[in-house]
């Protein structure tokens, strides 16, 4: 009896210890996924451009545009009418008489105001006449426009509306945007305040360019 249960208990160990080195095989084992990424394209993939802002002065374009000429570029300047905020000075008397409408101009004048002369014809034929005090785009200047009119202490109207006027744009060629990133540094080195880096794509919705409405003058 003790020969048998001492190899009882010698099969026992050896089949403890076989278990230990060779652990069953679990069914429950997580199945891998199979997931579809889409493909998507990356922000900066495709052509670039780099363009300027807006300007409402055609005498801005033509000294930014000898700038970029001095520098070596030659962009494409596009032109389109666009609505803008203006901002509109004038004296607050309306004159039928022209000799006092002038008299008026002067005196803003000798207090240093620039100041003109606005002929509207009414329906009767005749002529009214405004003083004008300025006409600004810019809010910036208006304001500071307004401070000089409040200083002289004449009564003067202020009146803000939207107008349609051309607006000047320089757009560059397309190109990678490494290459579009770098062209904005170098305008803003020329002293460009804050050119417009867009996608090609973008650019096309916005100012599709025609023969119309661009030049390379």
């Amino acid at each position: 009896m003790r020969q048998l249960a001492s190899r009882i208990m010698v099969l026992a160990s050896c089949w403890l210890a076989w278990s230990a080195w060779h652990p069953p095989i679990t069914t429950d084992a997580p199945v891998p996924l199979r997931l579809t990424i889409p493909n998507i394209q990356p922000l900066d993939r495709g052509d670039w451009r780099v363009i300027t802002r807006r300007m409402a002065w055609k005498k801005a374009a033509e000294s930014m545009a000898a700038t970029l000429k001095e520098a070596g570029f030659s962009p494409v300047l596009v032109t389109r009418d666009e609505p803008i905020e203006l901002h509109a000075f004038d004296d607050a008397q309306t004159f039928t008489d022209k000799k006092l409408a002038y008299q008026i101009k002067t005196w803003w004048e000798e207090h240093h105001i620039a100041a003109d002369i606005a002929e509207i014809s009414n329906d009767a034929g005749s002529s009214i006449y405004h003083v004008t005090l300025g006409r600004y785009y810019l809010t910036g200047y208006a304001e500071q426009a307004q401070k000089e009119l409040a200083q002289v202490g004449r009564a003067y109207m202020y009146e803000k509306r939207m107008v349609e006027i051309p607006g000047y744009r320089f757009a560059f060629p397309s190109m990678p945007k490494s290459e579009a990133e770098i062209l904005w540094r170098q305008l803003q080195n020329l002293g460009i305040a804050d050119p417009v880096l867009m996608q090609e794509s973008e650019f096309e919705k916005l100012y599709a360019i025609s023969d119309a409405n661009r030049s390379n003058k």
